[in-house]
């Protein structure tokens, strides 16, 4: 069964390349001695742009945001290290001409990054972020966006230590973030507005299981509202479990992901990012789990 379903997945990307059709330029075809779906798929990846006069694509936006999509498509089936150096090598011949620079990275946003992407991925993207903030000839208004995006992405990718930051309680305590310690810390950002927020803060105060890890310092939530500790605020900070750390922060968007309302980072000890975008029922599957 399992060789059947690789079978297929070869046959589908070679049909996507042979019979695309009306494409910008010729694609590469993998060689038939590569038999493996991974073999295939680097080679299209290493070659992509191999026939495409990267000096002069970008006058048509549509055609070239057409064959970066196809290009993503390819890569979901390649090896990390050859789409890393693909997309390298990529940068590298188009940074030559910075406005070109600045519309792929327009292109690798709407691919990778924003609401409309194929999938979202922080290490690829990040490729094309760090490209439009290294590129020169870009005045700093071009670059903000992507500086921006440099700045939260790497502070927001696992195995990443998070940087430090304030937060003001309801009582209007300042604390540092380094200063919170637990083995493990749930970093739940979320808005009193936000409904899907309001139902995270429920389920996650009311799991028992929680409770008792949380009771046995396992476990801190620490819930960030992302705005001033105004009055609205504060009122309804009243709402939320004692055992929990609560705080506001206005300047969190500056310094981590938060594209999902709520987002949820798990933490270890030394403040490390060991997942994100973390699901609360995930979460609770995996604490309903322990054997206690």
């Amino acid at each position: 069964m399992k060789k059947t379903i690789i079978s297929l997945l070869i046959f589908i990307l070679s049909s996507l390349i042979v019979f695309a059709e009306d494409t910008f330029f010729q694609y590469p075809q993998a060689p038939e001695n590569l038999t493996s779906l991974t073999q295939r798929a680097n080679y299209v990846v290493e070659h992509f742009w191999d026939k495409c006069n990267l000096n002069s694509a970008f006058s048509s936006r549509a055609k070239m945001t057409k064959a970066f999509h196809d290009y993503i498509t390819y890569m979901q089936f390649a090896s990390k290290d050859t789409t890393l150096l693909s997309i390298n090598k990529l940068i590298k011949e188009v940074q030559n001409k910075p406005k070109n620079m600045l519309v792929l990275a327009q292109i690798a946003e709407e691919t990778l990054y924003g609401d409309s992407a194929i999938f979202w991925s922080d290490e690829l993207y990040l490729q094309f972020a760090k490209a439009v903030s290294n590129t020169k000839k870009l005045s700093k208004a071009e670059k903000a966006r992507y500086k921006h995006h440099e700045t939260v992405l790497t502070n927001s990718m696992v195995s990443s230590i998070t940087p430090n930051f304030k937060i003001t309680t309801p009582i209007g305590k300042e604390l540092q973030f380094d200063s919170i310690t637990a083995p493990a810390i749930l970093l739940f950002f979320n808005d009193i507005n936000c409904t899907d927020c309001r139902l995270a803060k429920v389920r996650l105060a009311t799991d028992i299981n929680m409770n008792i890890l949380i009771d046995r310092g396992v476990i801190k939530i620490v819930s960030i509202h992302p705005g001033d500790p105004d009055e609205e605020w504060i009122a309804e900070a009243s709402n939320y479990p004692q055992n929990w750390v609560v705080g506001a922060c206005p300047d969190i968007y500056d310094l981590f992901d938060l594209r999902t309302t709520p987002a949820i980072y798990q933490l270890d000890d030394n403040h490390k990012i060991i997942a994100k975008n973390l699901n609360v029922d995930g979460i609770l599957n995996v604490i309903g789990n322990i054997n206690f």
